[in-house]
């Protein structure tokens, strides 16, 4: 039933760079080498989508190849396929502020991207440059040379193996004491230890932070490490802590 269903004259609806596209990153390939054609990739999805039911899987299959609407790349990537990630996107907070804490979650964010997903992460709780460290009696180097690593993980692990470029996306809130240096990240000039250019960089704005803009009152920047909790709480609760 499955094969019956698929219409092979609908490949040629796709005008050259579609098609292109579509055999660069979406196909799937044997030995390098497209072992599909486009309405397979689309029976694929579809069967890996509804799994037994075959009637909702050819009904899908139809609304897919007339063009009513498709999916997500990661799903198109891997649906019917051994390792079945379909989402986009996965949002994470640092596990916590230590070298275990950094580097379990660079190593989700290593396995994200290999299976197709963009990730949003936030470091808020990072301890600022020059920070106490308790375990080695020593002074942080702050969020910079962290986000670096970050920034090389996403070059090296792209997404679905060589079908796009990781995206890895930042969030800092901007009470931080490295807000200003990870502001400079996506900077073309300046030192090149002190850039990040291939990550994405967002601030993560409380309310507070734009009253005190309204009124032109003084915003105070502290390290988390020193001032905890702030990354914990948000709306009247993140004001009367940060007050």
């Amino acid at each position: 039933r499955l094969n019956s269903a698929i219409i092979y004259d609908r490949d040629f609806s796709y005008n050259y760079f579609g098609f292109k596209t579509l055999e660069r990153s979406y196909l799937l390939k044997i030995n390098s080498k497209v072992a599909e054609r486009p309405q397979h990739m689309l029976m694929r999805v579809s069967v890996g989508i509804h799994k037994q039911d075959i009637d909702a899987a050819i009904e899908t299959y139809n609304l897919l190849s007339e063009r009513w609407f498709t999916h997500a790349s990661p799903t198109l990537f891997n649906a019917g396929t051994n390792r079945p990630q379909l989402s986009s996107c996965f949002l994470l907070c640092m596990k916590d502020d230590s070298i275990e804490g950094i580097y379990d979650t660079l190593k989700q964010c290593a396995l994200i991207s290999k299976s197709a997903g963009g990730i949003g992460l936030a470091v808020s709780c990072i301890r600022a440059t020059g920070s106490y460290i308790a375990g080695t009696n020593g002074n942080s180097n702050g969020l910079v040379p962290m986000l670096r690593v970050y920034n090389n993980t996403a070059r090296y692990v792209d997404q679905g193996g060589n079908k796009r470029p990781g995206a890895f996306a930042i969030y800092l809130e901007p009470w931080h004491l490295d807000i200003f240096e990870f502001l400079d990240l996506k900077k073309n000039t300046g030192k090149e230890e002190q850039r990040a250019r291939d990550l994405f960089f967002a601030l993560w704005i409380p309310d507070l932070f734009m009253k005190r803009v309204e009124t032109n009152q003084d915003w105070s920047l502290m390290c988390p490490n020193e001032c905890p909790g702030l990354d914990e709480v948000w709306g009247e609760e993140f004001e009367k802590l940060y007050e």
